[in-house]
């Protein structure tokens, strides 16, 4: 390997990612400006029946500046991925970090023993995610509200390259 303290080319790559993470959100930061958009009593959708609701949230879609309307495609086609990420972490987690395989495919005992740690382990991941998001979910308006939006998510994505680091880095030693 070019870079033997990597151990392996997915430390390498994670690494990779965590810094290049945390450079976006800091240029994200120095150079984003957030521009107010405020709608017209006649643009909100509060006052409409549910009937009204698909064809109200088309007209808002066209409505959208260019800029927020490819965002939102953005985050659509990210949820996509983020819940076939919830699909298959589990399988992931115990096929890859615990190199486990269950005995009806050819696993030996130990290796069923793995795979049944990672998979306790892979739910227990998805147990203490939702946890915490519940959690952040009711802090994170409160904080955008005193702080900004853009703050707040420019030190959201920091943390979570730092947190990101940190585990690698634990895994190393």
């Amino acid at each position: 390997s070019a870079l033997p303290f990597f151990g392996t080319t997915t430390r390498l790559l994670f690494t990779f990612s965590c810094v290049f993470l945390a450079i976006t959100c800091v240029v994200t930061f120095v150079v984003a400006r957030e521009k107010q958009h405020r709608l017209t009593a006649e643009q909100l959708v509060v006052n409409r029946p549910f009937r009204d609701l698909p064809k109200a949230l088309w007209e808002s879609i066209k409505r959208m500046p260019v800029s927020m309307r490819r965002v939102c495609v953005v985050q659509f086609f990210t949820w996509l991925a983020y819940f076939t990420f919830f699909i298959y972490m589990q399988g992931w987690m115990t096929q890859n970090v615990f190199e486990g395989k269950t005995a009806a495919n050819g696993g030996t005992p130990a290796e069923a023993q793995r795979f049944k740690e990672g998979s306790s382990a892979g739910s227990l991941g998805l147990a203490l995610q939702a946890v915490v998001t519940f959690f952040v979910a009711g802090i994170l308006p409160r904080a955008c509200r005193l702080f900004g939006t853009r703050l707040v998510y420019c030190v959201c994505l920091i943390v979570l390259a730092i947190d990101l680091e940190h585990f690698l880095c634990e895994e190393l030693l």
